[in-house]
């Protein structure tokens, strides 16, 4: 596994705990279940960690990829998008920690949060199938790119602590530029 290849592995959790949990509370406050709302307030912690793993990850993985300007553009609003619902997710999961219930605000919260994922996920997909972002067959990985084992942990250490710090400047100039989400209103 190379360092860009980590993220595409991570981010299945968030995308699976975050509507387990929203599921658990909508279905607790419809059927009257403690258990299913206390599932939930236990899951929603497990979502946002895995939010923020997956983003780290994607911060170091945009700057281990090469591809088309057009796929750059998703790339940067399937971020700034993974940004948001992150700190949603992490929001919400701080104010159900301490609350026996949701509440209608909460879930109606954690809906457009899933619309935002969901629509992320799929640029995610897009830039993969379509525009080989990540694939080296289709030259969308560089050519260096460590190896996550034994022999090249200090250098895939080194190369993803560098790759954060660059993905998060980069990000940082990007929104001041103006650049959230340039891929909305184009074709993919």
């Amino acid at each position: 596994m190379k360092l860009h290849e980590l993220h595409p592995a991570l981010v299945h959790f968030p995308l699976s705990f975050f509507p387990l949990s929203l599921a658990a509370d909508a279905v607790g406050e419809a059927l009257d279940r403690d258990d299913l709302r206390e599932a939930a307030r236990l899951t929603m912690p497990l979502a946002a960690g895995s939010a923020l793993a997956a983003t780290v990850s994607g911060l170091v993985a945009q700057q281990e990829v090469d591809g088309s300007d057009h796929a750059f553009d998703m790339m940067i609003t399937h971020r700034n998008l993974n940004l948001l619902a992150g700190a949603l997710v992490s929001g919400m999961a701080a104010w159900r920690w301490g609350r026996d219930r949701a509440g209608a605000g909460y879930l109606a919260a954690g809906v457009a949060g899933l619309g935002a994922m969901f629509f992320s996920a799929y640029l995610g997909g897009e830039m993969v199938y379509a525009h080989g972002l990540g694939v080296e067959a289709a030259g969308g990985a560089r050519s260096d790119v460590p190896e996550l084992s034994a022999s090249e942990a200090g250098r895939a250490a080194a190369r993803a602590g560098d790759d954060l710090v660059e993905g998060a400047r980069l990000t940082v100039e990007e929104t001041v530029d103006g650049k959230l989400a340039p891929s909305l209103g184009q074709e993919h």
